[in-house]
């Protein structure tokens, strides 16, 4: 079975406190994009007393081994379920999002496994709902979030999620990525952030999307990111030049996205980017 899985962006994201598992408190609004990469989902029965996973990818960064996300929540939702017959797993992922890009893909890439799984297996929804969700949340902190793929409030390390039905953003969003790999265990170490800080949340009582609110849509990240790659700090400064109303810095990694009332002003910054080498896509 082939699967589109889609991506997201970060509308604002505050780092909150450092917890004692190492692992950080943040606030953020999801917002989904529906474009991602594309997987090919096919699960046989196994010819040994084992389960066994083969992944392939036309992108030679992606991981073949146990680190792959794809392999957590395959191994995550066995156990959830306590699955005893063996069966083998075979996932070909087609690349669209840049690894390193802070859209989320590998996250949603381990959603669309996980969405596969409780179709094969017939997982009652409404009755194994919070098992199904136990699932995400060990395979991942923004898997939670890619098995709703609606708009959400998110605490926690990004797995306590509020939907926000009523957020919607009425603008052409612009979504450009360098081929520039930042690491989020990197960043988070530049941040240096200690227990307390940040602790006041800020878009908690945000329901709907407001441009006149773009002040409150910081991330924290910028503040060690764009200064580290100025390549970045160019791409925001030049989506503002190109009639972007608000442009951030999306999740812990290169992508920065823009928001263009203009259909007109998207279009040119869209190919304008294209033309530079950089990955670009906009919403439809």
């Amino acid at each position: 079975m082939i699967h589109q899985a889609n991506t997201k962006i970060n509308l604002g994201l505050r780092i909150l406190n450092k917890r004692e598992d190492g692992y950080h408190n943040i606030e953020t609004i999801f917002y989904p994009l529906p474009f991602g990469d594309e997987l090919k989902i096919k699960i046989s029965s196994s010819h040994t007393n084992s389960n066994s996973l083969k992944i392939t990818s036309d992108n030679i960064y992606v991981p073949r081994d146990k680190t792959n996300i794809c392999f957590k929540a395959i191994a995550n939702f066995l156990k959830e379920f306590g699955i005893r017959s063996f069966f083998h797993f075979d996932i070909s992922i087609k690349k669209v999002i840049p690894i390193g890009s802070g859209l989320g893909s590998g996250s949603s890439e381990a959603a669309e496994v996980i969405k596969h799984l409780v179709k094969f297996f017939n997982i009652n929804i409404k009755q194994d709902g919070k098992k199904i969700m136990n699932v995400a949340t060990a395979t991942g902190s923004d898997v939670p979030f890619f098995l709703i793929s609606k708009p959400c409030y998110a605490t926690g390390v990004g797995d306590k999620l509020r939907i926000l039905r009523n957020f919607k953003i009425d603008y052409k969003i612009l979504v450009v990525v360098p081929k520039i790999h930042v690491s989020t265990a990197a960043a988070y170490k530049d941040l240096n952030i200690g227990e307390g800080y940040n602790e006041k949340l800020v878009f908690d009582k945000i329901e709907k999307f407001d441009i006149k609110d773009k002040e409150l849509y910081v991330n924290d990240f910028e503040k060690v990111i764009l200064p580290k790659y100025p390549e970045i700090k160019n791409i925001k400064d030049e989506m503002y030049g190109q009639g972007a109303e608000l442009s951030l810095l999306s999740g812990s990694g290169a992508g920065v996205f823009g928001l263009y009332k203009n259909e007109s002003d998207a279009t040119s910054a869209l190919k304008y980017f294209s033309d530079k080498g950089y990955f670009a896509r906009k919403s439809v």
